[in-house]
């Protein structure tokens, strides 16, 4: 689930998508570009992925780079980023290879995505434009390792609604080394998808998102909860609360913000391990 910027993922001079790999879930966006009639139109827009550990900061690697990460369980996901000049709507696929899996939190729907065992396509919800404070959007999804080894992950620009005036750098792969043997569920613990309340969201209410938390299959109460939100340039702060079985985040949005998308982030502990959710909805 993601985010308009759910840390902030990057400040890159060109549009791109970025595979993003630490080690918690989490990432969104929606709605199909439209073809554009005027052919004098144009944006830049490039491919980067990005990794890192469970705990640390994410860092862009060049496409054909390796990164190496200990633990089968980490969050991957896909960044776009626009420098326009012209606004521009973006069709990406971020696709696994054999031996890795969705974990608990995959592609779907309501990130404006469609998730397969081997991938997902998401769309913008609505055009990047830099020049209105909305040139990046992404998401990020609980990826397992089937075993320690090396793979190679693929992300990819299938369509824009603005001409790129350089397709040639429109996808992109890195390497991401697995060493360890064990993962994020090795203690146990296990999460849902992230819930709305209201599932359909009006502008001017408080919203809510909630995540199921269990450890050992029972319910468990997470610790050190930290969660906020934005829609478009405007950031939302959030109250993050616990109760045994599930975390939540309550923001109150603005009427103004009819029509446009709520994209927040959950963090917490439960157990020894850090969870990131991601979460996105478009204000009614």
């Amino acid at each position: 689930m993601y985010v308009r910027r759910r840390f902030r993922w990057t400040q890159l001079a060109a549009a791109g998508i970025v595979a993003v790999i630490v080690g918690a879930p989490g990432a969104v966006a929606t709605a199909a570009p439209a073809a554009r009639a005027l052919a004098s139109v144009s944006a830049n827009i490039t491919v980067d992925q990005e990794l890192a550990s469970r705990q640390s900061i994410p860092t862009i690697v060049p496409n054909g780079g390796t990164k190496t990460l200990s633990k089968l369980s980490f969050v991957a996901g896909a960044v776009l980023t626009s420098v326009g000049p012209d606004p521009v709507g973006v069709h990406m696929r971020f696709e696994l290879p054999p031996g890795l899996h969705w974990g608990a939190d995959a592609p779907d729907p309501s990130e404006d995505c469609t998730g397969t065992v081997t991938g997902g396509d998401c769309r913008t919800s609505a055009d990047l434009d830099p020049n209105q404070f909305k040139g990046d959007v992404g998401w990020a999804w609980n990826v397992v390792a089937d075993a320690p080894g090396s793979y190679v992950l693929k992300a990819e620009i299938l369509e824009t609604s603005t001409p790129d005036t350089d397709p040639t750098d429109n996808s992109s792969s890195v390497t991401v080394v697995i060493t360890g043997s064990s993962n994020g569920s090795a203690s146990g613990v296990a999460t849902g998808a992230v819930k709305l309340s209201p599932e359909a969201p009006r502008a001017g209410s408080v919203v809510v998102a909630r995540v199921r938390v269990t450890s050992g299959g029972s319910p468990t109460r997470p610790t050190k909860l930290a969660c906020g939100a934005r829609v478009g340039a405007v950031a939302i702060p959030g109250r993050a609360h616990a109760t045994v079985g599930t975390a939540a985040c309550v923001l109150r949005t603005q009427k103004s913000m009819s029509g446009k998308t709520l994209r927040g982030t959950l963090t917490f502990t439960a157990g020894e391990t850090r969870i990131v959710k991601h979460f996105a909805a478009k204000l009614h």
